[in-house]
Formats: structure tokens, sequence, C-alpha cells
């Protein structure tokens, strides 16, 4: 059985509810999963309780998951969500105060650093692009070795050394850029004096298999082998993950339906006829409107995300696929005056839904997702590059509605004249300076090294409301200057129907909810930039998971 990959074992837990097969995985990522847990609850017996919650959803997920050859990541992502919920769930500060004193107790003598870097670690090791991600968690929290771990990724020991160099290093930077300042040595040394803190006792493994297996069968668990606070963390984190599943699947689900077809994945649902008459909606376009208008709050966020992450998707897609050549903000043609040339989102489309290589063929929520862009490609094929965007020759693709360039915030589906547009546009810089990742003048063939501040240091795109334009045309409408409200803007700024703030996303794909307006200027003028090098203060940009993170926060501090 220990010679057989993750996914094997899950199909047997799916099939049969093989409890040796599920007790393998627990044997295999127990310890990683335990000590992940008792880094971010800084409580022995918490930290227990968060171990089962995570193995009693692994039960649940094991259908889904079958096709893996390692869980060892998506553990590491579920853990950090069962420990967020345990962590909402305490009452009290001094509690947790008086908590992590008993666990420094429990702990090997304190890393000088470590107190640094234990609370932003997982953290900032969930969002790397999984390519880097999963060899530093095998590596550093499973303890594997190279040639086992290139086993299990279908590489060579030397890929996995490379990848676990550069993760090393994104992480370590992605750390510092959290005011940690730590360099690569000590990093090391601080994770390797505590991700291996405690083995998991055999006692205990064997008790959460045998508990977790009963429990997820349906069957009488023994009084004491599985806590209450197990199962209520496990439940809470099902119903996120669930959502999270539904979401989607109602979105696209609508708009197969608004368009008169059966079943089909996210990106087949991407075309929406055009508009029979100009700044009208057709009747497929506003029953994608109303279904958008009834989506909860959290539906509404998590689409807008979604649609953000595939276009930051595409054009990491694009870039492996010239060279390491950025996609231009408008398509280069020295035949057409400036705003008759079209936009870099044409370059896009034949990458939406496209793979990039940091996210592994295996990945779940990628095959949930992404399962094909034949349409996107088809609208791209409507498109005579060698023309002006208003071109009769590009009318029809001019009046064709992308949904994964929409986010639904309220925001006109078209502009005045029956255009479709975007409601994400690119970053070109600040207060005019056209230096961004995506500039429309001077340097246009840019590649990642030439964005000297790191691409987790650098605005990539963000999300407009206002001064809606052809998602087609190059100009203000899909490429804009990042200003601080306090900036007398000249052209339009980025934003959502939340006054000052709006989504945007990082050179590196990481996405979050900005509030523009309570960022200081400068702060947020550096990080629009992608080559003057200057440190940012975190402390300086006011940035959320989420709008409902954004809402809540605002409302805890009393404002309206």
């Amino acid at each position: 059985m220990n010679s057989r990959h993750d996914g094997q074992l899950l199909t047997e837990v799916a099939s049969n509810g093989s409890e040796a097969a599920f007790a393998e995985l627990v044997r295999r990522h127990s310890s990683m999963v335990l000590n992940q847990s008792r880094r971010l609850l800084f409580d022995t017996h918490e930290a227990e309780d968060a171990t089962q919650a995570v193995f009693l959803v692994l039960w649940k997920k094991a259908r889904s998951l079958r096709n893996s050859v390692t869980v060892a990541a998506w553990l590491h992502g579920v853990t950090r969500n069962v420990c967020s919920n345990a962590q909402r769930a305490r009452n009290a500060r001094k509690l947790k105060e008086r908590k992590v004193m008993e666990m420094n107790r429990s702990l090997p003598e304190k890393h000088e650093q470590w107190d640094e870097i234990k609370d932003v670690l997982d953290d900032e090791l969930y969002r790397l692009p999984e390519k880097y991600r999963l060899p530093l968690i095998l590596f550093h929290l499973e303890s594997r070795q190279l040639d086992e771990i290139a086993g299990l990724l279908d590489t060579n020991s030397s890929t996995v050394g490379t990848r676990l160099r550069r993760g090393r290093e994104m992480l370590r930077s992605r750390i510092v850029g959290r005011g940690v300042k730590i360099g690569a040595a000590p990093l090391l040394a601080a994770i390797g004096a505590h991700v291996s803190a405690a083995e998991m006792p055999a006692s205990f493994a064997a008790t959460t298999a045998k508990s977790t297996s009963l429990f997820g069968a349906g069957h009488v668990v023994p009084t004491g082998a599985l806590s209450t606070q197990s199962i209520a963390l496990a439940k809470g984190t099902l119903q996120m993950l669930t959502a999270a599943k539904i979401k989607m699947v109602a979105v696209s689900v609508a708009a197969v339906v608004a368009l008169g077809g059966g079943s089909a994945a996210v990106v087949n649902a991407v075309l929406l006829p055009a508009a029979t008459q100009p700044a009208v909606l057709s009747a497929a376009e506003k029953k994608l409107d109303s279904e958008w208008k009834s989506l909860s709050e959290l539906d509404r966020d998590q689409l807008a995300k979604r649609h953000l992450h595939a276009i930051a998707h595409a054009f990491h897609a694009y870039i492996e696929d010239h060279n390491g050549a950025l996609p231009p903000a408008a398509v280069p043609n020295p035949d057409l005056a400036p705003g008759k040339r079209l936009s870099g989102l044409v370059l896009l489309l034949p990458y939406l839904g496209v793979r990039p290589s940091y996210i592994p063929e295996d990945s779940k929520a990628w095959n949930e997702w992404h399962a094909d862009n034949e349409a996107a490609r088809r609208v791209f094929k409507l498109i005579d590059l060698e023309k002006a965007w208003d071109d009769p020759a590009n009318a029809e693709a001019s009046r064709t509605i992308v949904p994964e360039f929409l986010a639904p915030s309220g925001a006109a589906f078209r502009d005045e004249q029956g255009s479709a547009v975007s409601h994400f546009a690119f970053v070109r810089g600040s207060r005019g300076r056209d230096n961004g990742m995506f500039p429309l003048k001077g340097e246009t063939k840019l590649s990642i090294p030439d964005i000297g501040d790191g691409t987790i240091n650098t605005l990539a795109m963000g999300q407009v409301h206002t001064e809606l334009g052809p998602w087609i045309a190059e100009g203000p409408s899909t490429a804009r200057f990042i200003n601080h409200p306090s900036v007398k803007q000249k052209v339009p700024g980025f934003g959502s129907q939340h006054p000052g703030a709006a989504y945007f996303a990082n050179g590196d794909a990481a996405t979050y909810f900005w509030d523009i307006a309570a960022s200081k200027p400068e702060a947020l003028h550096n990080f629009a930039g992608r080559s003057d090098k200057r440190l940012v203060n975190r402390n300086d940009l006011s940035r959320f998971p989420s709008a409902m993170e954004w809402e809540k926060s605002r409302h805890e501090a009393g404002g309206k």
C-alpha cells in the first residue's frame, strides 16, 4: 500500500470506504497537518482538534481528490482554513495570549526570528504558485527526499531542486514584503527548528484515522475519540468549500440557461449574443444581469475574484508562450492612430482557460473551473488584428460580451454605443507615469525580469466601474493610471461599487480588495510602478482578502 500514491488511496476510500487506505493517508500527512495547526493555533489541544477536522474534510472530499498524486498542498490549504475558523471562534485575546505561553514551553528552543515569521509563514506559503509551493511543502513540511518528490511530480531531482530554491526565495521575498526582515539562511533555520517540532503520536494518528473514517461513513464513533470541536470545524470548512464550488456552477448554469443551452463547462458559457440594438441588453443579457443581482454578497465577491484570476492566469500563459514577453496593453500597430488600436485584452483571449505551468495538471481547482477555452478562441478568431477596433471587420467581436472581463458589481455590460465593455483594466502606472507592468507608450516589450520591483510588488490588473468603454479598444477603458482620490485625475481611475476601493491583482496573480482611499498616496504610487524599487511599508496599504472582509473591518471600526 505504501507504494501507492495518494490518489489511488483516495479512490479506495471513495469507492469502498477503505479504513486501511485512509489510515495510510493519515500516516503520511498527519505530522505536517499537526505541526501547521500548532504554528497557527499556539495550543496543543486545539491543534489536535484542528488536525482531526482536516482529516474529516479529507474523508468527505475523497471522491473529488482521487486524481491527485499527492494531497499535501491541498491539506496545507485546508489546514489553514480550519485553523482560521478555530481562531475566529476564540472569545478573548487573553485566552489566546495565555495559550501562546503554554505552547511556547512545549516547542523546541525558540529561534530568535521565529516569532516574527510564524504568523505570516503559512499565509504566504499558501499564496505561492503551486509549482513552487508543493515542493516546499513536501521537502520542508513533510521531510521527503528530492528523488521521492521528483517521482511524485513526474520530474527529475534537478528540477525539484531548482523549484525549491526559487520557491524559498519567493517565500522569503513575500515575508520580507510583510515587514519582516530576514535573510534566506535564517529563514530556513527558523523553519527547520519548528516545522517538525512534533511527530504525530502513533496512537493519536491511529485514533484519528479510525474515528474520522467511522464518522465520515456515518457510523458510531467511540466516546472521546472525536471532539465536538473537530466536528464543528470540519462542518464549517466543508460548508465553505461547498459554497466555493456552488458559486461558480450556479453562475455558469445561469449563463447557459440564458442562452437556452444544456450543461457546459464554465468557459463554454463565455459567449453571449450581441445586442440587436446599441445600448440595449438582449434577453440573455438581461437574464444574466438578473442572476448576478440575485447572488449573495459572498458569491459576488468570489465571482469577481474568479474572473480577475482568470485574466491574471491568462497573461501568465501568454508569457510562457511568448518566450517570457509580457502582453502589451495595446496591440502594436504603427499604421493606426492611438485610440484606434486593439486592446491587449484581445491578445489574452486565446489564453483564457489555458493552464500556466505553475498550476499542476492535476490541480483540483483548475480542473473544476477551467474546462476549455474554445469559446474565447472563437471570439479571437472574429478579430482582424491588422484593423482598428471599430472597423466593420471587428464589429461582431466588439459587441460580444466576455463574462471573464466582467464583475457582478452593477456596472453596465455595454457602453452607450452598444460595445461590450470590460470591468477590469491593465495598470499603466501612477500619476500619469507610464511605468506600470502594462504601459501603452514607450517601452512596450517587457518581460518578468524588467519588473524591477518584483511581480509581487507591482500591480497588474484592477477593477473599474465608471467611464467604461469597449474591451476590444486601446485607451483608458482598458489601461489606466492609478491615482489616489486626493489627486486630481486626468484620466479615469480604478474603482468599484464600493467608493474608493476595488479588486486588484499583482503581477504574480495574487488578488485582493484594496481600499485605495485609506492607503497612503505615496505607497499606492510606488506599488503601481514597475521599477522604482522603493521599499513599501505594507501598513501603508489598506488591503483585504475580499470586499466582504473590507466591509466587516469598516463596520467593526464604526465606519459607514
